[in-house]
């Protein structure tokens, strides 16, 4: 079975359609990227696929179950948890403090629990704990768990974003333009910390404008332009497309670069 099914996707805002009725399925293992020019629908179709906004037309099917529309907190419940274009931390907070709380899907400790403490919440702090510290060793930030996320590069706050959704124990997970920002070394930093995310198990689903890191990266692309797809396979086969090197006004380069 498929992690996710895109059928016919399509959205309007008045005059303007953002997606024509796109469709896709992403298998349950690797790197599936989806990329376009600007204002191809990219963001859009996340924004439908996560819950973010209500399809005009199309369903999303997440593991089997229909989640068209289902609100955003309800699809993150469920294993589909996603990051945003500009990171979207809790900067008064420490890196260790942010990815607790990208934790709380996966706890049911409410208040009273939080003021009583019994056994069992106390169990379920220890285990947030030390989740929490597993991610940020593995996203490479381990030696700044105490430091608050206002503190932090940029390059480390995409990373600190990244182990934040990672606490939620996503089954796929969403990144939107998570090399906004970076440089060189950090994207390359980045998609090993994508492709060891793979691995773990998660499928990973991506947005990006770098086709260096999409073409390192991914294991199969689609391809969008003005809300349309125009093209869909590996790294090579869509590098070589007619289309998409059109789309891309001249992108033969761009898609090398």
């Amino acid at each position: 079975m498929n992690r996710l099914s895109v059928k016919g996707l399509t959205k309007r805002f008045g005059g303007l359609i953002a997606n024509d009725a796109v469709s896709f399925d992403v298998p349950a293992e690797g790197v599936f990227a989806i990329i376009g020019p600007n204002g191809a629908g990219k963001t859009t179709l996340f924004n439908m696929i996560s819950g973010f906004h209500e399809p005009t037309e199309g369903r999303v099917m997440f593991e089997g179950e229909d989640i068209t529309a289902m609100p955003p907190e309800l699809i993150a419940a469920r294993g589909l948890v996603r990051t945003f274009q500009l990171a979207q931390l809790f900067q008064d907070l420490t890196v260790l403090e942010n990815v607790k709380v990208g934790r709380h899907v996966r706890t049911r400790a409410g208040l009273f629990a939080a003021l009583l403490r019994p056994a069992w919440a106390r169990q379920e702090e220890t285990n947030t704990d030390r989740v929490a510290r597993e991610l940020i060793d593995f996203v490479g930030l381990g030696s700044q768990a105490e430091v608050r996320a206002s503190a932090l590069p940029y390059g480390q706050q995409r990373l600190l974003e990244i182990a934040r959704a990672l606490a939620a124990e996503p089954t796929l997970l969403l990144l939107d333009e998570p090399a906004a920002g970076l440089n060189h070394d950090e994207t390359s930093r980045l998609s090993e910390i994508i492709r060891r995310v793979s691995a773990r198990g998660t499928t990973v689903l991506l947005i990006e404008h770098d086709m260096q890191l999409v073409m390192k990266t991914a294991d199969w692309i689609v391809v969008l332009n003005f809300g349309r797809k125009i093209a869909e396979g590996t790294p090579d086969e869509v590098q070589r497309n007619p289309g998409v090197i059109e789309a891309y006004l001249g992108g033969a380069e761009m898609l090398h670069d």
